[in-house]
């Protein structure tokens, strides 16, 4: 069995949440996105509106990782004590080792098939003066999972400290609550993205949420080196996303139920451990994950194993024999789902 196309669940992409009126809408751009440099005024009001903080508070970018960059730019600019928690997404790892600070690593824990955030390790950087700035993953990457109400306690006892939080929710349509509505009362920089819960990651599309004071600066360390950091195209596509907002919304509802369908069907499979989702993906582990992984692969199904999405020793240990599937659609899932039984079977070489 073999599927003519990829089946793409290794990135974390919705590759299907997105309706074909929008596409439609995204694709219709005028000769103007193309021939003059992109207005981003526009923009910046209706992203503000949809996130219901003011427009002086964004600092639009070219996806999370140009947005992550500009932030340890501005922490590394104050020579900022930092905290980090492991595992997490992957690009703050890639950007650390670019723009080093000086950091204290801690990890998530693991008990009872939960993951388990480090909560009184982390209250005591804020209660005793070691850090200046925390970085947290809410909900996280790669684990699927959530902080929960500890975030909101977090939060308080670094605004009591005085500690910058800085936190990537490019998850947080899936599941949890939104800390943008705290950008002017305490030292807070949010990353959104229209990536995950709109599904266009291929626009690029993302922005840093914080006080003005803070997203003034964070716009003169980026804009200062890229005047202009989205294309014209993708300043229509999500503006026409932002737009409908709500029908993406409904479907967005309906990729949650297929999430839990997805995980009754894993947890199916003998020996198959699925973690609790908060994002647009699943956590797994088999002791053949690898063997799972590669085999699918030959059937056009690709799968992440979550190992590889960090380079610290202890969360490689943390995530061994794991795996990372983004959601299929209802039209493919009997078909991975197929295609992991055979994996399993060892019955991969049979032709569809």
């Amino acid at each position: 069995m073999k599927r003519g196309r990829v089946i793409p669940l290794d990135l974390n992409e919705s590759y299907w949440l997105a309706d074909e009126r929008t596409l439609a809408l995204a694709r219709d751009v005028t000769a103007a996105a193309f021939a003059t440099y992109p207005d981003y005024a526009p923009l910046q009001k209706e992203l503000a509106e949809y996130l219901g903080v003011e427009e002086g508070s964004l600092c639009l970018a070219p996806g999370s990782d140009e947005a992550i960059r500009t932030a340890i730019r501005f922490c590394a600019g104050k020579k900022y004590r930092a905290l980090i928690v492991l595992p997490t997404f992957s690009g703050y790892e890639r950007v650390l080792t670019e723009t080093p600070l000086d950091l204290s690593v801690e990890l998530y824990g693991e008990r009872e098939g939960k993951f388990e955030f480090p909560f009184e390790l982390v209250m005591g950087y804020l209660r005793s003066n070691k850090i200046d700035v925390l970085f947290l993953c809410e909900p996280n990457n790669p684990l699927a999972s959530t902080i929960g109400e500890q975030y909101g306690q977090l939060l308080d006892a670094a605004r009591d400290a005085g500690v910058l939080v800085i936190s990537d929710e490019a998850y947080i349509e899936f599941a949890g609550q939104s800390a943008v509505g705290r950008v002017e009362s305490q030292s807070l920089i949010i990353f959104r993205t229209l990536s995950k819960g709109f599904g266009v990651p291929g626009i690029r599309v993302g922005c840093a949420v914080a006080s003005k004071a803070i997203a003034d600066e964070l716009r003169t360390i980026q804009f200062g080196t890229l005047p202009w950091p989205i294309a014209g195209p993708s300043v229509h596509a999500a503006r026409v996303c932002l737009s409908r907002a709500a029908v993406l919304a409904e479907r967005r509802a309906e990729f949650i139920q297929q999430t839990a369908r997805f995980s009754r069907e894993l947890a199916a499979f003998p020996d198959m451990l699925v973690y609790p989702s908060a994002t647009n993906f699943i956590l797994t582990r088999h002791p053949r994950a690898t063997d799972i992984v590669e085999d699918a692969a030959g059937l056009n199904v690709r799968i992440a194993l979550a190992e590889a999405k960090t380079a610290d020793p202890r969360a490689k240990q943390l995530l061994r024999s794991t795996m990372r599937f983004a959601i299929p659609s209802p039209e493919d899932m009997p078909f991975v789902l197929q295609a992991i039984s055979a994996t399993l079977d060892n019955t991969a070489t049979s032709v569809l």
